[in-house]
């Protein structure tokens, strides 16, 4: 009998080794397997939901089970009653409801949010620009427990409306439309998990980042892209870990840089524009400038009212990947870009027509890892004229382009408005690399063109305001079937694409496209 009661004790333990698949059980002291009932499988969405939501308008995207979890009704014609088909998308976990137009004789009201109360997994919901929603509507919004992510941008939300709105103890990412963040409404946006809050007013910032820290979960800035932060103001949002891009502006100009060491714990920070007040020429700190080198996933910087010593701070930022130089009030020489060697790392860049210089392809050649050059520079304020000298640098030579051939990577190239010869698009049909060339108002002739025939990987050449004829164009086009050359042979521009091969044939196309634009 013990040994029977062992054997059967073993044969459970060995059940439960093989995780549970089958279990036992005595019947007339017998060991009977017993194997149970595998579980239902998920049903997908039906076809004729389907063809509802195809219907309405609707875009939507399907698990792995076939089941609806993401619902796009944006600008749509979306009455009321139409929100009934919610009760069919059980697993519906994002749904996007901006500016749903009144129609059907019926409006989209707080009446139709009622609807959103079946989906019991949602998570985000986008409620932006529907203007006609009142504060009646949070008596909906307040019992989805499970929100996440709402987006109330251009509604009639007002800060009266935050006791309400605080309810969500699950809210992470919230669009507001133009509310202050002061003593008041601080209150109840801590009571949230906010990691990321957009639409906050600026009107009074300095007042604002004061209570940022407050925020202790937010990881992103909350105001647009266009707005600058004072250098002074970043003690605030050194918790903001999760900051990608920032404008600064700074206010001691090249005094003082030191408050920049303030951004060493954004980790993230991948874009960073630096714009001053006035330019500064007695002292020169540059601590804060050297710290943004420690910043691992900084890749961008452009920068405003920049001088050489500027740039040479910069410079030892040797994870930059794109450097923009086209700000206003910038007063780089050409001599004080050979920093630019530093940068090996340094694939994009931009720089203002009076830095079209023999001595700046000089030092642009000295950096190899170049894939861009952006060197247009037409600047509003020349008004067409000249450029001033910059510094006792030589005059811009069309020989001066040689040292894009130093460039193995070179991709794209950008010489607008620089009176370009026939002698430069010698050099510049030497760079194989060429994917992408801008030549805009240059001088070159027809003759002259065919020099490019040899950049076999080039897609896109732009001659706008050049004098270029059709046919010369058409002749070069015939070596590099796959490039798409743009110009203004006609009024309303046009483009010369690479699945047109007959001459003719393309004349009729621009006949016609011409005719569609009229």
């Amino acid at each position: 009998m013990q040994s029977r009661s062992r054997t059967i004790v073993a044969l459970f333990a060995v059940a439960a080794l093989v995780g549970g698949v089958c279990f036992l059980t005595m019947r007339d002291n017998q060991v009977e397997q017993v194997v149970p009932q595998a579980a239902p499988l998920p049903t997908p969405t039906s076809q004729a939901t389907l063809i509802k939501l195809k219907q309405l308008g609707a875009r939507w995207k399907r698990n792995q089970h076939g089941q609806v979890n993401w619902l796009d009704l944006k600008h749509l014609p979306i009455a009321d009653d139409d929100l009934v088909i919610l009760q069919e998308l059980p697993e519906v976990r994002f749904v996007h409801l901006r500016a749903i137009q009144r129609a059907k004789g019926n409006h989209f009201t707080n009446a139709g949010l009622r609807h959103l109360l079946c989906l019991k997994k949602l998570e985000a919901l986008d409620l932006s620009a529907n203007h006609h929603l009142t504060s009646e509507c949070f008596e909906t919004l307040k019992q989805l427990k499970g929100l996440k992510s709402l987006n109330l941008e251009y509604t009639s939300f007002a800060e009266a409306d935050l006791p309400e709105l605080c309810q969500l103890k699950s809210l992470e990412i919230l669009h507001v439309p133009q509310l202050p963040l002061n003593g008041t409404t601080i209150g109840y946006f801590e009571q949230m998990p906010l990691r990321e809050l957009w639409g906050i007013s600026n009107r009074n910032s300095d007042y604002t980042f004061q209570f940022l820290p407050r925020l202790t979960h937010l990881e992103k800035l909350l105001f647009q892209a266009d707005v600058y932060v004072k250098d002074t103001d970043l003690v605030y949002l050194r918790h903001l870990k999760k900051i990608k891009t920032l404008k600064v502006v700074l206010t001691k100009g090249f005094r003082d840089t030191s408050q920049l060491k303030q951004l060493q714990d954004l980790r993230e920070l991948e874009y960073l524009s630096l714009g001053q007040k006035e330019v500064f020429v007695d002292s020169f700190d540059n601590s804060g400038l050297l710290a943004l080198a420690k910043l691992p996933a900084l890749k961008k910087i452009e920068a405003a009212r920049v001088d050489d010593r500027y740039l040479e701070a910069i410079s030892h930022c040797a994870q930059l990947t794109e450097l923009d130089l086209t700000g206003y009030g910038n007063q780089i020489t050409p001599e004080g870009l050979t920093c630019l060697k530093n940068m090996r790392s340094l694939k994009s860049i931009d720089l203002e027509r009076p830095l079209a210089r023999h001595k700046t392809f000089e030092a642009l050649g000295q950096v190899p890892s170049l894939e861009r050059i952006a060197l247009s520079g037409w600047v509003w304020r020349y008004r067409g004229k000249s450029p001033p000298p910059v510094g006792n640098a030589p005059l811009f030579e069309m020989s001066s382009l040689k040292h894009l051939q130093q460039m193995p990577h070179l991709k794209e190239l950008k010489l607008d408005y620089l009176d370009l010869t026939d002698e430069a698009l010698k050099h510049i049909g030497e760079c194989k690399t060429l994917e992408g060339l801008s030549l805009i108002n240059s001088n070159i002739t027809n003759a002259g063109l065919l020099q490019l025939r040899d950049l076999a990987h080039l897609k896109n050449l732009d001659l706008t305001g050049s004098k270029i004829d059709l046919e010369a164009a058409y002749q070069l086009h015939q070596f590099i079937p796959d490039c798409v050359i743009e110009d203004i042979w006609f009024a309303g521009g046009g483009k010369m694409p690479p699945f047109l091969t007959d001459l003719q044939e393309w004349k009729t196309f621009r006949r016609k496209l011409h005719y569609e634009l009229d």
